[in-house]
């Protein structure tokens, strides 16, 4: 079996092959997951019932966390939906974990975070235990797929990179966006 590193250089090399020796290969992000995968990934587990439906405890999976932060990114930038296809979106999962649960920490019912329903009367504590046993079950089944979903993304990255036409990319490291966003990105 090739190990992700093996796998990534592979990829690296017929990249180099098919491009001219002054072609850089493209950089990809160190950490985190491209974010289609990652929704792939967390709907397979739902599938396999190797974690709760979401939509059972009125919570959101975690991909649609993501994707709400992509669609803020761009509305910050002035962009569509349709221009989403223009950036390569990643997801650092632990990170967007993280700050889920201290979204979740906050107890003040005016706040937007803590259950979908937001301005409904009713205390939802009940929702946020659900959606912490969610996420820490999401987590502890994503760290021992995480390296190899992360090989999957680079090499992803790479193959759109050397599949492309001249002039236009269909992945463009110079427009990657990383998931939870910083305020720098905003």
């Amino acid at each position: 079996m090739v190990s992700s590193e093996e796998l990534i250089k592979i990829v690296k090399e017929l990249y180099k092959n098919e491009r001219p020796p002054t072609t850089e290969v493209p950089k990809v992000p160190q950490e985190g997951v491209l974010l289609n995968l990652f929704r792939t990934f967390e709907n397979r587990l739902i599938e396999k019932c190797l974690l709760p439906p979401p939509q059972n405890a009125g919570i959101n999976p975690l991909w649609f966390l993501g994707e709400t932060e992509r669609n803020v990114f761009l509305w910050r930038n002035k962009k569509s939906i349709k221009d989403a296809e223009s950036y390569s979106f990643w997801l650092d999962v632990r990170k967007l974990i993280s700050k889920r649960l201290a979204q979740l920490e906050n107890k003040d019912p005016e706040n937007p975070f803590l259950h979908p329903l937001w301005g409904s009367t009713a205390q939802h504590t009940d929702g946020r235990d659900s959606e912490r046993h969610y996420l820490t079950e999401l987590l502890r089944l994503y760290v021992p797929a995480e390296a190899h979903l992360a090989a999957i993304s680079a090499v992803q990255a790479l193959v759109s990179t050397i599949s492309s036409t001249e002039g236009d990319p269909k992945y463009n490291p110079s427009k990657i966006v990383l998931i939870p966003l910083s305020p720098i990105q905003h």
